[in-house]
Order: C-alpha cells, then structure tokens, then sequence
C-alpha cells in the first residue's frame, strides 16, 4: 500500500511526515526520530535562525547525548554527557575533546593536548630555524613536553690573521667576507645589507663584520674602514649579539661588543696550536671589559702576528651566562 503524503498519527507506529509517497519524518512510540531524503548528499536536517539558540540537546540520563554513525552503525562522531566529544574512526579515540583538554589516541587526555601513540606520534612540517633562539625544548619519562632556557648565549668562531696594524678606507666597491668594516658618513641612501651591515643613518659609526664578499646595495656618502691586520672571522655560532674585530697591537685583537660581555658572568675559550716548525704559541682569550674580550698570541716571550689560524682558523668562543 502506497505512503499517505502528508502528516499521519496512530498510537501504533507513530507519527509519520511523508512526501512523493516516502516517510521523511517517523517519530516513533519508542521515542525515536528517524528522517530520510530522497536522493543522496541532501542535508536532512537543517536548522536557520537569526540569533538566539538553534538547537538544543538535553538529556537527564548519563551517557551519549548525540552520536552519528555510518552506513555500518558505526559511531565516528559522539558527543556525552560528560563534556566529552569524540571525533573520528570508530572505537579509536582519534580525537577527543574533554573539557578544556584535546586528546588524539586517548579518551582521556590529561594536559591541554595529549598525543597517545607508540611510534613517532608527532609529526610538524614547515618548521623555520631562527638563529636567535635561545630556548629548547625536552621531554621527560611521561613524554611531558618542557621548555628550558640555554643557560648562556654562545659566540663561537674561527679566527685568521696576518701582518700588522695596516688601515684601509674605500667608498666603492668590493667588502671580503670575514672582514670587520667600520662605517664613517653614512646617510638615508647608504644600504649595507647584503653584506650583514646596517641600512640608512642608523649605521653610521657603527661596525660589522661582512658576511660575504660583494659590492654593498649602495655606499651612499658613506665611507668604510677595515684592518687588514684584524683578525678574519668565520661565525659558526651567535645568540649573544654584534660583535666585531679590531686590531690592538702585535698579537693581540679584540673581540668587541657593545657593553654586551657581563662582568663574572662571561668566559672566553680559545686553543694552543704549533706552527711548520712545531714551535709552540700560546693563545690566551679572556674578558677585559663589558665591551672587550681580548685575544693574546705569545711564543711565551713576545707577542707575535702572523700565527692567529696558522692559516686553517683558531677556534674561539665566548659564553655569556644568564
């Protein structure tokens, strides 16, 4: 017998809302509502309204207030009584919101966000690196994530130098990478860029070191002056900040900051290395200011040029502890 379109009732089955002669709409006496369209991917429930409250699920009993399932009666989407919300493959926990906490693998997540797995359960794509942090990251036995500051920033370097105190001035061309360049006169259009200087009138009377061998975006009215008995520097590592070389005296070079070496709280390490004929020198490296950190190259009698390297770069690092 043909569906009756329209709104049917009777106290066996139900009430019944029918269209084209199929039932849309079945509120059976169980209390159960069950509603079918007509085609596949149209939307069987929808609920408009301007403002206010939409719908609202309510339930006194302890339990699932709301649960879809697929074609299998499967439940992938639940939400509880309990505050929690589970979403994804069925009986899995895929994801799991219980409170204030998010749980992936776990209906029972115990931090803010808690991922359960037993291989490689995390997994982040598009990480960039930052030469200036600081800080890190560690895990304890529980697989609790921490963050933990680097108890000091790190210059570390490798060091050449040859000849005596020898000064230089150009306004044009070529900086050499490694060089320490002091910039005298510069105005709005002087840009040093791309070499690891400053733009502008900013960079007037200040220094750094050039971080490759080019010609500058512009020198501008800007005169630059290098050392060629400076030491030449190769930077591995820098969290603490400018530093620049400057030539002092025979063997001995400073490394310069501004004001950034803190009184008993910064240590400088360097290395002991032999020439051709095996002849010993010794490098001492130590603090002498908060701007100075100063390099002396001995045979143990004098202080001596040419030996900083020895042509392959004497290792150098200064740590400034928090």
């Amino acid at each position: 017998m043909a569906t009756s379109n329209g709104v049917n009732y009777n106290q066996t089955q139900g009430l019944k809302i029918s269209t084209d002669n199929t039932n849309r709409v079945i509120v059976s006496t169980g209390g159960t509502t069950t509603f079918t369209g007509n085609t596949s991917g149209v939307t069987l429930v929808q609920v408009a309204g301007s403002q206010g409250e939409l719908m609202s699920v309510k339930d006194i009993s302890v339990g699932k207030l709301l649960h879809v399932n697929n074609l299998s009666g499967e439940t992938f989407f639940t939400v509880n009584s309990d505050y929690s919300t589970v979403i994804g493959t069925p009986n899995v926990n895929t994801f799991v919101v219980s409170g204030n906490s998010v749980g992936i693998n776990t209906t029972n997540p115990t931090n803010l966000f808690h991922i359960s797995g037993t291989t490689d359960p995390i997994k982040i794509e598009g990480i960039q690196s930052y030469s200036a942090d600081t800080s890190y990251l560690t895990i304890n036995n529980s697989g609790v994530v921490h963050k933990k500051e680097s108890p000091y920033k790190v210059y570390t370097a490798l060091l050449t130098q040859s000849g005596g105190d020898d000064p230089q001035t150009i306004t044009s061309g070529v900086v050499t990478q490694g060089f320490t360049y002091y910039i005298d006169g510069a105005d709005i259009d002087s840009d040093f860029s791309n070499v690891g200087g400053p733009i502008g009138t900013v960079g007037d009377g200040t220094y750094f070191v050039a971080t490759n061998s080019a010609v500058p975006n512009n020198y501008g009215a800007a005169n630059i002056t290098y050392n060629n008995g400076a030491p030449v520097v190769t930077v591995l590592e820098n969290t603490i900040g400018n530093i620049w070389w400057t030539y002092d005296g025979v063997g001995q070079y400073y490394a310069n900051s501004n004001n950034l070496f803190t009184d008993k709280k910064t240590i400088c390490f360097t290395n002991q290395v032999s020439d051709d004929n095996a002849s010993m020198y010794l490098y001492e490296a130590y603090r002498s200011a908060d701007n100075y950190c100063l390099i002396v190259v001995s045979n143990g009698i004098n202080n001596i040029n040419d030996i900083l390297g020895n042509g392959n770069g004497a290792g150098i690092e200064i740590r400034v502890y928090n």
